[in-house]
């Protein structure tokens, strides 16, 4: 009867040892898809002049304008949870900070960016000067006779960068603006634009 009782014991304590171990991973889980969650959102923009949801609906616009016109598709430049879709933004002056459907980008004054759609096919090029609140964009600069020319954006860029002592090397950046970016190709019967 006594080793029956220590059986009972045993399974018992056993038992309460294997329910609080439970509950703690259980914590442990839960703090792990919270810290997830958390970490899938965007921190505040750096910068109070930018809204950075807003700037990157006006950005996807811009770029369902340039791509589509008129015409009505299925793959539509979108921004959700201040995140591009579809697109990316590249800062061309902190090559460090991009904006993709993983990445939040940091929206800050006086900057250059580089926004194409990530789909080779429709890779309209984009640059975008951060100006005092204001938006000076450069439409489809590598799409000959559709948009922009990579001169007017240097001359301007130029200009606005005239005493940054990173000036040569910020204009190096925007001349290669297509390094920096996210594109992945399909195979597709033609392409809508042709690189200048």
């Amino acid at each position: 009867m006594k080793f029956l009782f220590g059986i009972i014991i045993i399974i018992n304590a056993i038992s309460i040892c294997g329910v609080c171990q439970e509950k703690g991973s259980n914590v442990s889980k839960n703090k792990v898809v919270s810290q997830n969650i958390d970490s899938e959102k965007c921190s505040e923009n750096p910068d109070a002049l930018y809204n950075r949801q807003q700037i990157l609906e006006q950005l996807a616009e811009i770029l369902n304008v340039s791509v589509f016109a008129d015409k009505k598709y299925n793959y539509e430049f979108s921004v959700e949870d201040e995140k591009p879709k579809r697109f990316f933004i590249y800062d061309l002056t902190e090559t460090s900070n991009k904006g993709t459907s993983l990445d939040c980008v940091k929206l800050k004054n006086n900057h250059i960016y580089h926004f194409a759609p990530i789909k080779k096919r429709y890779s309209f090029s984009h640059i975008v000067v951060l100006e005092n609140g204001n938006l000076k964009v450069f439409k489809s600069i590598n799409c000959k006779g559709k948009g922009d020319i990579l001169e007017d954006v240097i001359n301007y860029a130029s200009a606005k960068l005239k005493d940054d002592k990173n000036k040569d090397e910020i204009l190096n950046r925007v001349r290669n603006y297509r390094k920096y970016g996210i594109y992945y190709s399909v195979d597709a019967p033609n392409l809508q634009c042709k690189s200048s």
